[in-house]
């Protein structure tokens, strides 16, 4: 297997992930080192999309395929999702801050860490919001694109239970499975679909889409027929390079923005119906 590993402006990470997804790419992560931002690709031979011609080439290498999926894992020691709440790697040692709450993962092959600030910011919304209700257990939550099921994990965590979550990766679905078993959740049952077929008569009182701005913005009408009335759907993945245009998708959907955060280049956005 090949790695190439190239120098990006952070500010593209969403378009390359967009693009390379849509290529067929699905072995890649982003890497910051400094004030310098990565992208490493992994591939079993030296075709690369056209879209990376124009990106700066830093290196090239024959890597084992058995190892290379786990190489980020083993130097993975965790990260604060909010001030309450820790991603700790299984069989790693605990922080020394007093966490709330301790979401223990398998980080290896991970599909969401806790790290990424786009994960940070539905974490923080989702606690915003679910501190603000008196009985979240009497709640029910879609977890569109769950990845590793952080966020389901952190919801189960503040007290609902009515929990649906799914992504369209299988290996994505079978991690967060192990995940939600790493911390005692042993009645839900993440599923494998698309946001482009998904349908379901159910309606929910918080809608989770770590999203990147193309999905959300194709699926925004079906995401908000989802909702109940006076529901919530947090979103992420939205770059700041497209706040202005998000936020006219909003309006022009009827959605209402409660509270905007923006961490590192990347919004998230809380929104109920209008």
């Amino acid at each position: 297997m090949k790695e190439f590993v190239f120098e990006i402006n952070e500010s593209k990470e969403e378009q390359l992930t967009f693009q390379l997804m849509e290529s067929g790419f699905a072995s890649f992560y982003f890497e910051k080192s400094g004030n310098k931002n990565f992208l490493k690709i992994y591939t079993e031979n030296n075709d690369l999309p056209s879209i990376l011609l124009n990106e700066i080439s830093v290196s090239s290498s024959d890597v084992d395929p058995s190892s290379w999926s786990r190489a980020w894992g083993e130097n993975y020691k965790g990260d604060e999702l909010t001030s309450n709440i820790f991603i700790l790697p299984e069989g790693a040692v605990p922080p020394d801050k007093n966490y709330k709450t301790i979401i223990e993962i398998d980080p290896f092959d991970s599909f969401g860490d806790g790290h990424h600030p786009t994960t940070r910011l539905c974490g923080m919304l989702l606690e915003d919001e679910l501190s603000n209700h008196h009985d979240p257990s009497a709640l029910s939550m879609l977890d569109i694109g769950t990845g590793s099921g952080i966020l389901s994990i952190a919801a189960w965590a503040m007290g609902v239970r009515d929990i649906e979550l799914f992504d369209y990766d299988p290996v994505a679905a079978d991690k967060t499975l192990k995940n939600l078993k790493l911390n005692g959740i042993n009645s839900l049952l993440p599923f494998i679909d698309d946001i482009y077929e998904f349908t379901s008569v159910k309606k929910y009182d918080v809608i989770t889409a770590n999203l990147l701005s193309r999905l959300l913005e194709d699926n925004i009408v079906k995401v908000t027929e989802l909702l109940k009335p006076e529901g919530r759907i947090i979103v992420s993945g939205i770059s700041t390079k497209w706040t202005e245009e998000m936020k006219k998708v909003f309006s022009d959907n009827r959605l209402q923005i409660i509270e905007h955060m923006v961490i590192e280049e990347w919004n998230g956005f809380l929104l109920t119906k209008a």
